[in-house]
Formats: structure tokens, C-alpha cells, sequence
């Protein structure tokens, strides 16, 4: 492993961050980005997709490998308060500043959910990122490798 771990301070849409691109297999990451607080091997209902997570609890996120026998980077979640989108701390914005911050970036249409356990998710597909708050504040982002018509993932550099 690399003895300098770097942390993840940019959510970049559908490419990934500023240090770790969706597309990458598991052991250049780690490099990258050090040794995870916890590996969990997700059982996928029968999804014949090995999914293999790192945690990252004191750093504020959790990062998603997909594949067989090299795994790649294909999605992230964060809750990290110090996370820049297109900028701004993301963190420090309310649900309408984030939808007036998405606009400007050519991020249109929402759809918004409430979920069972109480949360609200803002999601944009086209943009494969969705913003979860809990009594207003935000309260976690995910986001995502897009993916083509038939469910590949494509990723961008």
C-alpha cells in the first residue's frame, strides 16, 4: 500500500472524483486512497455481480466495487461535510440551493422521494448523483458510473 493515503474532497458527476475515477479496479484505488476501515462482500440477491464496499467511517465514505476478479470503482457514497460539487460545500446548501447549483450545471429535472426509513431523496438520473436529507439538512450524497441502454456501466475519463 501507499504510505500517503489521499482523501476524496470533490464529487465529480458520472466520472467520479478528484482523485479516483469510476472505471478503476480495486488495487489501484486502494493505493490511491489507503487501506478502508472495513471491507464488506455484498450478496446480491442472486446478482451474479460480486459487489465489494470500503468504508472509509473517519474520512465519510463508503466506496463500491463491481466485477468478478478485478473489481472496479463504480459508485460512492459520501458524508464527509467538506465534499465540493461544482465548487460549493455541498454540505452547506439547502435542498433549494442544490437544485439552483445542479441547474446551473445543465442538471435539470428531479424527482424526489420520500423513503421508508424518513429520509428524502433528491435524485437525478441524468446525472447519476442523489442527495438524501433528513429534517432538511442534508444528510448524505451517492453517486454513480452512468450506465448505457443495456445496463453496462460506461465510464468517463
Amino acid at each position: 500500500m501507499n504510505t500517503l493515503e489521499h482523501t476524496i474532497t470533490e464529487i465529480l458527476p458520472k466520472v467520479g472524483t478528484d482523485i479516483l475515477k469510476f472505471g478503476m479496479i480495486i488495487e489501484k484505488s486502494l493505493n490511491i486512497i489507503g487501506t478502508p476501515d472495513e471491507t464488506t462482500n455484498l450478496d446480491n440477491d442472486g446478482d451474479s455481480v460480486n459487489t465489494v464496499v470500503c468504508n472509509y467511517w473517519e474520512k465519510g465514505y463508503s466506496l463500491f466495487f463491481e466485477g468478478d476478479d478485478n473489481p472496479v470503482f463504480t459508485c460512492a457514497d459520501i458524508d464527509n461535510h467538506n465534499v465540493i460539487l461544482f465548487g460549493k460545500k455541498i454540505f452547506e446548501l439547502n435542498k433549494k440551493d442544490i437544485i439552483a447549483l445542479m441547474a446551473s450545471n445543465g442538471f435539470q429535472n428531479p424527482e424526489t422521494e420520500e423513503e421508508i426509513w424518513g429520509e428524502t431523496r433528491l435524485s437525478y438520473q441524468d446525472a447519476v448523483i442523489d442527495f438524501y436529507f433528513e429534517n432538511g439538512e442534508l444528510n448524505s450524497v451517492s453517486w454513480g458510473a452512468d450506465m448505457d441502454d443495456k445496463g453496462e456501466y460506461t465510464f468517463q475519463r
